[in-house]
């Protein structure tokens, strides 16, 4: 098969990292492609992104090899499948196992958020998001200096999020690392998987304290290109 010998090109040129993270996620669409065109399908818009930006170029190129052929490249995000009315129970089920919330700081809410010039479209874009939930920014990342407010924006879409009966989940990154650690130590990463994976909304503060920690990254993409699939 064609994408098989693409993807022993590939996987010489790039690291096994990149090939386990996105590149096999890539699945071959053989009856939409033809000679001068590979139709590749990814799981989320996420991955579709990064593909597009970073791969696109040596995916093309390695088909080139291939085929002979200058070829187009297709990148199609797969379409979600509707849930029989089993699988909602199912997934009712194990929401109403997960807590609720974590550590929400009622006391910040978007009306006692003190915008200015450094923070205001900060503050729009996460009012945005509570009114419209995955539609222009899923996901948002906030950054600048100590003391601008991102930590008030996460507690404030998260009691938003709440407010609306959904299974919201806010943890710092240490609190994630620890709670990834101690379920690695127990063998009981499937409870944190479900915890992360099958909350509404996950909001995790201070994200750069997970630079170098390669595992915690790599269970840090996982689960968000696992949220990305089931995106309110």
């Amino acid at each position: 098969m064609i994408f098989d010998d693409v993807l022993g090109i590939l996987a010489s040129k790039l690291s096994e990292k990149e090939m386990r993270q996105y590149i096999l996620n890539i699945k071959y669409l053989d009856k939409e492609s033809k000679s001068d065109l590979a139709v590749l399908e990814v799981p989320n818009v996420f991955i579709s992104r990064w593909v597009k930006s970073k791969y696109l170029k040596i995916i093309a190129e390695s088909f080139e090899n291939i085929t002979k052929t200058k070829t187009h490249i297709n990148i199609k995000v797969k379409s979600k499948n509707k849930q029989t009315g089993r699988q909602k129970e199912v997934l009712t089920a194990k929401k109403q196992s997960i807590e609720k919330s974590t550590i929400l700081k009622k006391i910040y809410t978007f009306d006692n958020f003190i915008s200015g010039n450094s923070n205001q479209v900060a503050y729009s874009v996460a009012k945005s998001i509570c009114e419209s939930p995955s539609e222009l920014y899923n996901p948002l990342f906030l950054y600048g200096d100590v003391g601008l407010g991102k930590t008030h924006l996460l507690h404030a879409i998260g009691n938003s999020f709440a407010e609306k009966t959904k299974i919201v989940i806010y943890a710092t990154s240490e609190q994630f690392l620890n709670d990834f650690t101690d379920h690695l130590t127990k063998k009981t990463m499937d409870r944190f998987r479900e915890k992360y994976r099958e909350c509404e909304l996950f909001l995790l503060d201070d994200i750069q304290f997970i630079e170098g920690k390669e595992r915690l990254q790599e269970e840090l993409f996982h689960t968000f290109n696992e949220l990305q699939n089931n995106s309110i």
